[in-house]
Protein backbone atom coordinates (compact mmCIF):
# COMPACT_ATOMS: atom_id res chain seq x y z
CA UNK A 1 0.00 0.00 0.00
CA UNK A 2 1.09 3.58 -0.52
CA UNK A 3 2.86 5.23 2.41
CA UNK A 4 1.65 8.68 3.49
CA UNK A 5 3.26 11.42 5.55
CA UNK A 6 1.07 13.13 8.12
CA UNK A 7 0.61 16.90 8.26
CA UNK A 8 1.08 17.94 11.90
CA UNK A 9 0.87 21.03 14.10
CA UNK A 10 4.17 22.47 15.45
CA UNK A 11 3.37 20.96 18.86
CA UNK A 12 2.99 17.48 17.41
CA UNK A 13 6.17 17.89 15.35
CA UNK A 14 8.20 18.88 18.41
CA UNK A 15 6.94 15.94 20.44
CA UNK A 16 7.42 13.35 17.68
CA UNK A 17 10.79 14.89 16.63
CA UNK A 18 9.14 14.68 13.24
CA UNK A 19 12.08 15.78 11.08
CA UNK A 20 14.39 13.09 12.47
CA UNK A 21 12.17 10.26 13.68
CA UNK A 22 9.66 8.25 11.62
CA UNK A 23 6.23 8.61 13.21
CA UNK A 24 5.81 4.86 13.99
CA UNK A 25 9.04 5.01 16.06
CA UNK A 26 8.11 8.17 17.97
CA UNK A 27 6.74 8.18 21.51
CA UNK A 28 2.94 8.50 21.67
CA UNK A 29 1.55 11.98 22.31
CA UNK A 30 0.12 12.20 25.88
CA UNK A 31 -3.35 13.66 26.39
CA UNK A 32 -5.02 14.45 29.71
CA UNK A 33 -8.69 13.96 28.92
CA UNK A 34 -11.16 12.74 26.34
CA UNK A 35 -12.13 16.25 25.28
CA UNK A 36 -8.44 17.10 24.93
CA UNK A 37 -8.12 14.11 22.59
CA UNK A 38 -11.16 15.22 20.57
CA UNK A 39 -9.59 18.65 20.07
CA UNK A 40 -6.26 17.13 18.96
CA UNK A 41 -7.96 14.82 16.47
CA UNK A 42 -9.97 17.77 15.10
CA UNK A 43 -6.71 19.62 14.44
CA UNK A 44 -5.32 16.60 12.58
CA UNK A 45 -8.50 16.24 10.53
CA UNK A 46 -8.19 19.80 9.25
CA UNK A 47 -4.51 19.39 8.37
CA UNK A 48 -5.04 16.01 6.67
CA UNK A 49 -8.24 16.80 4.80
CA UNK A 50 -7.42 14.41 1.92
CA UNK A 51 -8.05 11.43 4.20
CA UNK A 52 -10.81 10.06 6.34
CA UNK A 53 -9.65 9.61 9.95
CA UNK A 54 -10.21 6.12 11.36
CA UNK A 55 -9.17 4.96 14.83
CA UNK A 56 -7.91 1.97 16.77
CA UNK A 57 -7.59 1.52 20.52
CA UNK A 58 -5.14 -0.92 22.14
CA UNK A 59 -4.04 -1.75 25.66
CA UNK A 60 -0.38 -1.88 24.54
CA UNK A 61 1.82 -0.27 21.88
CA UNK A 62 3.04 -3.31 19.93
CA UNK A 63 6.38 -2.73 18.20
CA UNK A 64 8.57 -4.56 15.71
CA UNK A 65 12.26 -5.36 16.14
CA UNK A 66 13.14 -1.89 14.86
CA UNK A 67 11.13 -0.21 17.61
CA UNK A 68 8.28 0.97 15.35
CA UNK A 69 4.59 0.59 16.19
CA UNK A 70 3.28 -2.12 13.89
CA UNK A 71 -0.22 -2.89 12.63
CA UNK A 72 -0.46 -6.05 10.54
CA UNK A 73 -3.68 -7.83 9.63
CA UNK A 74 -4.00 -10.99 11.72
CA UNK A 75 -3.08 -13.39 8.93
CA UNK A 76 0.35 -11.77 8.55
CA UNK A 77 1.33 -11.62 12.24
CA UNK A 78 4.21 -13.71 13.55
CA UNK A 79 3.17 -16.38 16.03
CA UNK A 80 4.53 -15.88 19.60
CA UNK A 81 6.66 -19.03 19.41
CA UNK A 82 8.32 -18.05 16.10
CA UNK A 83 10.77 -15.40 14.96
CA UNK A 84 9.62 -15.15 11.35
CA UNK A 85 6.53 -15.84 9.28
CA UNK A 86 7.31 -18.33 6.52
CA UNK A 87 5.47 -18.67 3.22
CA UNK A 88 4.38 -22.13 4.35
CA UNK A 89 2.80 -20.61 7.49
CA UNK A 90 0.89 -18.02 5.47
CA UNK A 91 -0.20 -20.61 2.90
CA UNK A 92 -1.65 -22.74 5.70
CA UNK A 93 -3.42 -19.75 7.20
CA UNK A 94 -5.08 -18.99 3.88
CA UNK A 95 -6.18 -22.63 3.72
CA UNK A 96 -7.80 -22.24 7.16
CA UNK A 97 -9.42 -18.99 5.98
CA UNK A 98 -10.88 -20.74 2.93
CA UNK A 99 -12.22 -23.60 5.05
CA UNK A 100 -13.67 -21.12 7.57
CA UNK A 101 -15.47 -19.30 4.77
CA UNK A 102 -17.10 -22.53 3.61
CA UNK A 103 -18.21 -23.42 7.13
CA UNK A 104 -19.60 -19.90 7.61
CA UNK A 105 -21.71 -20.12 4.46
CA UNK A 106 -23.09 -23.52 5.46
CA UNK A 107 -24.04 -22.25 8.92
CA UNK A 108 -25.60 -18.99 7.68
CA UNK A 109 -27.69 -20.85 5.12
CA UNK A 110 -28.83 -23.37 7.72
CA UNK A 111 -29.92 -20.54 10.04
CA UNK A 112 -31.61 -18.66 7.15
CA UNK A 113 -29.67 -15.49 8.01
CA UNK A 114 -30.95 -12.32 6.35
CA UNK A 115 -28.38 -11.07 3.86
CA UNK A 116 -27.00 -14.57 3.17
CA UNK A 117 -26.90 -14.02 -0.62
CA UNK A 118 -24.58 -11.02 -0.30
CA UNK A 119 -22.23 -12.98 1.98
CA UNK A 120 -22.29 -15.95 -0.41
CA UNK A 121 -21.41 -13.80 -3.42
CA UNK A 122 -18.66 -11.64 -1.85
CA UNK A 123 -15.54 -13.13 -0.36
CA UNK A 124 -14.62 -9.84 1.32
CA UNK A 125 -17.89 -9.88 3.25
CA UNK A 126 -17.14 -13.41 4.50
CA UNK A 127 -13.64 -12.32 5.52
CA UNK A 128 -15.10 -9.31 7.31
CA UNK A 129 -17.34 -11.50 9.48
CA UNK A 130 -14.57 -14.01 10.18
CA UNK A 131 -12.21 -11.16 11.16
CA UNK A 132 -14.62 -9.23 13.32
CA UNK A 133 -15.68 -12.33 15.25
CA UNK A 134 -12.06 -13.56 15.49
CA UNK A 135 -12.66 -16.94 13.89
CA UNK A 136 -9.28 -17.03 12.14
CA UNK A 137 -6.65 -14.76 10.66
CA UNK A 138 -7.63 -12.68 7.62
CA UNK A 139 -5.89 -10.07 5.42
CA UNK A 140 -8.14 -7.39 6.96
CA UNK A 141 -7.38 -4.93 9.79
CA UNK A 142 -9.98 -3.67 12.30
CA UNK A 143 -10.62 0.07 12.67
CA UNK A 144 -13.53 2.23 13.80
CA UNK A 145 -14.88 5.65 12.86
CA UNK A 146 -15.75 6.26 16.53
CA UNK A 147 -13.12 7.83 18.76
CA UNK A 148 -15.25 6.82 21.76
CA UNK A 149 -15.17 3.16 20.69
CA UNK A 150 -11.39 3.29 20.16
CA UNK A 151 -10.80 4.85 23.61
CA UNK A 152 -13.07 2.28 25.25
CA UNK A 153 -11.06 -0.56 23.71
CA UNK A 154 -7.86 1.09 24.96
CA UNK A 155 -9.12 1.36 28.54
CA UNK A 156 -11.44 -1.62 29.05
CA UNK A 157 -9.81 -4.62 30.76
CA UNK A 158 -6.54 -2.69 30.83
CA UNK A 159 -4.53 -3.24 34.04
CA UNK A 160 -1.65 -0.93 33.17
CA UNK A 161 -1.34 2.84 33.62
CA UNK A 162 -2.00 3.83 30.00
CA UNK A 163 -3.96 2.94 26.89
CA UNK A 164 -3.13 3.82 23.28
CA UNK A 165 -5.23 5.33 20.52
CA UNK A 166 -4.04 5.49 16.92
CA UNK A 167 -5.24 7.67 14.07
CA UNK A 168 -4.97 6.37 10.50
CA UNK A 169 -5.48 8.26 7.24
CA UNK A 170 -7.43 6.28 4.63
CA UNK A 171 -8.98 7.17 1.27
CA UNK A 172 -12.55 8.43 1.52
CA UNK A 173 -15.16 5.70 1.13
CA UNK A 174 -17.25 5.83 -2.02
CA UNK A 175 -19.51 2.92 -1.07
CA UNK A 176 -19.83 -0.01 1.28
CA UNK A 177 -16.70 -1.54 -0.27
CA UNK A 178 -14.19 0.93 -1.68
CA UNK A 179 -11.25 -0.16 -3.83
CA UNK A 180 -8.65 2.56 -4.26
CA UNK A 181 -5.98 1.55 -6.79
CA UNK A 182 -3.99 4.76 -6.24
CA UNK A 183 -3.36 3.83 -2.62
CA UNK A 184 -3.65 0.05 -3.15
CA UNK A 185 -6.24 -0.18 -0.38
CA UNK A 186 -9.62 -1.82 0.15
CA UNK A 187 -11.92 -0.07 2.65
CA UNK A 188 -14.98 -1.92 3.97
CA UNK A 189 -17.74 -0.18 5.90
CA UNK A 190 -19.43 -2.87 7.97
CA UNK A 191 -22.68 -0.95 8.31
CA UNK A 192 -24.52 -2.01 5.18
CA UNK A 193 -22.74 -5.30 4.48
CA UNK A 194 -22.92 -7.08 7.84
CA UNK A 195 -26.21 -8.97 8.33
CA UNK A 196 -28.70 -7.26 10.70
CA UNK A 197 -28.25 -10.12 13.18
CA UNK A 198 -24.54 -9.13 13.55
CA UNK A 199 -24.89 -6.39 16.15
CA UNK A 200 -21.22 -6.31 17.23
CA UNK A 201 -19.74 -4.61 14.12
CA UNK A 202 -22.70 -2.22 14.00
CA UNK A 203 -22.32 -1.14 17.64
CA UNK A 204 -18.57 -0.70 17.16
CA UNK A 205 -19.04 1.43 14.02
CA UNK A 206 -16.49 -0.82 12.43
CA UNK A 207 -14.42 -0.54 9.28
CA UNK A 208 -12.02 -3.11 7.87
CA UNK A 209 -9.07 -2.24 5.65
CA UNK A 210 -6.76 -4.38 3.57
CA UNK A 211 -4.23 -4.26 0.77
CA UNK A 212 -5.79 -4.82 -2.64
CA UNK A 213 -5.32 -8.19 -4.36
CA UNK A 214 -3.02 -9.60 -1.69
CA UNK A 215 -2.63 -13.30 -0.89
CA UNK A 216 0.19 -15.30 0.68
CA UNK A 217 2.42 -14.16 -2.22
CA UNK A 218 3.84 -10.66 -1.72
CA UNK A 219 7.04 -8.77 -2.45
CA UNK A 220 7.73 -7.21 0.94
CA UNK A 221 5.86 -7.84 4.18
CA UNK A 222 6.49 -4.25 5.31
CA UNK A 223 4.16 -3.06 2.52
CA UNK A 224 1.30 -4.73 4.43
CA UNK A 225 1.95 -2.85 7.69
CA UNK A 226 -0.67 -0.16 8.33
CA UNK A 227 1.89 1.96 10.14
CA UNK A 228 2.37 3.31 6.61
CA UNK A 229 -0.98 5.09 7.07
CA UNK A 230 -0.37 6.38 10.59
CA UNK A 231 -1.34 10.02 11.24
CA UNK A 232 -0.83 10.12 15.03
CA UNK A 233 -0.57 7.96 18.13
CA UNK A 234 -1.78 9.00 21.56
CA UNK A 235 -1.22 7.79 25.10
CA UNK A 236 -4.25 8.13 27.37
CA UNK A 237 -4.18 7.82 31.18
CA UNK A 238 -6.20 5.13 32.91
CA UNK A 239 -7.80 7.25 35.59
CA UNK A 240 -11.40 8.44 36.07
CA UNK A 241 -10.47 12.06 35.34
CA UNK A 242 -9.71 11.14 31.71
CA UNK A 243 -13.44 10.84 31.01
CA UNK A 244 -14.75 14.40 31.09
CA UNK A 245 -17.38 16.45 29.30
CA UNK A 246 -20.09 13.94 30.15
CA UNK A 247 -18.36 11.12 28.23
CA UNK A 248 -17.77 7.66 29.71
CA UNK A 249 -16.19 4.36 28.70
CA UNK A 250 -18.59 2.15 26.77
CA UNK A 251 -19.69 -0.96 28.65
CA UNK A 252 -18.84 -4.52 27.61
CA UNK A 253 -22.46 -5.10 26.61
CA UNK A 254 -22.16 -2.27 24.08
CA UNK A 255 -18.64 -3.00 22.81
CA UNK A 256 -18.95 -6.77 22.77
CA UNK A 257 -22.64 -7.74 22.58
CA UNK A 258 -23.60 -11.36 22.21
CA UNK A 259 -25.54 -12.08 19.02
CA UNK A 260 -26.56 -14.93 16.72
CA UNK A 261 -23.58 -14.47 14.38
CA UNK A 262 -21.22 -14.75 17.35
CA UNK A 263 -22.83 -18.05 18.33
CA UNK A 264 -22.44 -19.31 14.77
CA UNK A 265 -18.79 -18.23 14.66
CA UNK A 266 -18.06 -19.92 18.00
CA UNK A 267 -19.37 -23.14 16.47
CA UNK A 268 -17.04 -22.70 13.50
CA UNK A 269 -14.06 -22.14 15.82
CA UNK A 270 -14.89 -25.27 17.77
CA UNK A 271 -15.08 -27.26 14.55
CA UNK A 272 -11.81 -25.81 13.23
CA UNK A 273 -9.74 -26.13 16.36
CA UNK A 274 -10.91 -29.48 17.76
CA UNK A 275 -7.80 -31.68 18.14
CA UNK A 276 -7.75 -34.75 15.93
CA UNK A 277 -6.46 -37.78 17.82
CA UNK A 278 -8.32 -40.68 16.18
CA UNK A 279 -6.58 -43.86 15.09
CA UNK A 280 -7.40 -43.08 11.45
CA UNK A 281 -5.55 -39.77 11.58
CA UNK A 282 -2.59 -41.35 13.34
CA UNK A 283 -2.39 -43.84 10.51
CA UNK A 284 -2.63 -40.97 7.97
CA UNK A 285 0.30 -39.11 9.55
CA UNK A 286 2.36 -42.32 9.73
CA UNK A 287 1.77 -42.89 6.01
CA UNK A 288 2.71 -39.26 5.27
CA UNK A 289 6.03 -39.76 7.05
CA UNK A 290 6.70 -42.74 4.80
CA UNK A 291 5.68 -40.76 1.69
CA UNK A 292 8.05 -37.92 2.65
CA UNK A 293 10.85 -40.46 3.17
CA UNK A 294 10.38 -41.91 -0.30
CA UNK A 295 10.21 -38.48 -1.95
CA UNK A 296 13.40 -37.54 -0.10
CA UNK A 297 15.13 -40.63 -1.50
CA UNK A 298 14.07 -39.67 -5.04
CA UNK A 299 15.54 -36.22 -4.42
CA UNK A 300 18.87 -37.50 -3.11
CA UNK A 301 20.76 -35.38 -5.66
CA UNK A 302 19.15 -32.13 -4.48
CA UNK A 303 21.62 -30.08 -2.35
CA UNK A 304 20.93 -30.41 1.37
CA UNK A 305 20.50 -26.67 1.87
CA UNK A 306 17.68 -26.69 -0.73
CA UNK A 307 16.08 -29.97 0.30
CA UNK A 308 12.83 -28.60 1.71
CA UNK A 309 9.66 -30.57 1.09
CA UNK A 310 8.36 -27.77 -1.16
CA UNK A 311 11.48 -27.98 -3.34
CA UNK A 312 11.16 -31.73 -3.59
CA UNK A 313 7.48 -31.52 -4.52
CA UNK A 314 8.33 -29.04 -7.27
CA UNK A 315 10.66 -31.62 -8.85
CA UNK A 316 8.24 -34.57 -8.94
CA UNK A 317 7.86 -34.38 -12.73
CA UNK A 318 11.63 -34.83 -13.16
CA UNK A 319 11.42 -38.19 -11.40
CA UNK A 320 8.75 -39.69 -13.62
CA UNK A 321 5.70 -38.86 -11.49
CA UNK A 322 2.64 -38.27 -13.69
CA UNK A 323 0.71 -34.99 -13.49
CA UNK A 324 -2.36 -36.72 -12.00
CA UNK A 325 -0.21 -38.37 -9.31
CA UNK A 326 1.47 -35.03 -8.58
CA UNK A 327 -1.92 -33.38 -7.98
CA UNK A 328 -2.89 -36.15 -5.56
CA UNK A 329 0.41 -35.84 -3.69
CA UNK A 330 0.04 -32.05 -3.40
CA UNK A 331 -3.51 -32.47 -2.07
CA UNK A 332 -2.24 -34.90 0.58
CA UNK A 333 0.39 -32.41 1.77
CA UNK A 334 -2.14 -29.57 1.75
CA UNK A 335 -4.49 -31.68 3.87
CA UNK A 336 -1.69 -32.54 6.27
CA UNK A 337 -0.82 -28.85 6.64
CA UNK A 338 -4.44 -27.98 7.32
CA UNK A 339 -4.74 -30.70 9.97
CA UNK A 340 -1.62 -29.46 11.74
CA UNK A 341 -2.29 -25.75 11.44
CA UNK A 342 -5.97 -25.72 12.31
CA UNK A 343 -5.06 -26.76 15.85
CA UNK A 344 -3.25 -23.47 16.47
CA UNK A 345 -5.07 -20.24 17.32
CA UNK A 346 -3.66 -16.88 16.25
CA UNK A 347 -1.88 -14.50 18.59
CA UNK A 348 -3.77 -11.26 19.34
CA UNK A 349 -0.61 -9.30 18.67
Amino acid sequence: MREIKASLTPEFKRHYDFDKTPLPKADPFPVKSYTDLIMRVAQLSILNKDYIMLFRGQTADYKNKGGASTFYPTIFRVAPDKKILSQDDIHRRFMVLEQSGRLLLEALEAHKIEGYEQIRDRELVRWSILQHYQVCGTPLFDLTQSLLVACSFATRANHTKHGYVYVFGLPYATGRITRNSEHDIILIRLLGIAPPSASKPLYQEGYLVGTEEITYLYRSKSELDFNRRLIAKFQIPLRPSFWDGGFAELSKSVLDPSDLIENICEGIKNELFTPWVTADLKEFFDLMVELERRISIMGSRVPKDKKSINTLLANLSKWGISSSQQKKIHKLFDFKSLMLFARVRFSPT
